[in-house]
């Protein structure tokens, strides 16, 4: 049985969103903490590749680093699309997380640019 927030107004209300949010969060405690330790691994995944690859010079630190954020946005919109499925009742797996992530990825390469 999937926790429902109801805003009786038009404002939105953080003390709902916030308690919809750890109700969410102990019920799936694994899940979100599998993802927030993907994350973590991404980003040392990155500096391993930074200390490595010292040698190319700048060059690998710059394309490197904007893979990272352009990876990282991509599965963060999809740790979104993941939260707003959960708050419309849907079930949620850890697969959501990469679903259209290549648009995504792609729409935050070209704003990058």
């Amino acid at each position: 049985m999937m926790a429902k927030v109801i805003v009786n107004s038009n404002r939105p209300s953080f003390h709902k969103a916030f308690d919809f949010a750890w109700i969410m969060f102990r019920k799936q405690l694994g899940l979100f903490t599998a993802i927030l330790l993907m994350f973590f691994a991404l980003w040392v995944i990155l500096e391993v590749i930074v200390v490595v690859g010292q040698r190319f010079g700048f060059f690998l630190w710059v394309v490197a680093h904007l893979s990272f954020f352009v990876i990282l946005a991509g599965l963060e919109m999809g740790l979104i699309r993941m939260c707003l499925a959960a708050h419309d009742g849907k079930q949620i797996h850890y697969s959501d997380l990469f679903v259209r992530n290549m648009v995504s990825m792609l729409f935050t390469l070209l704003k990058e640019i």
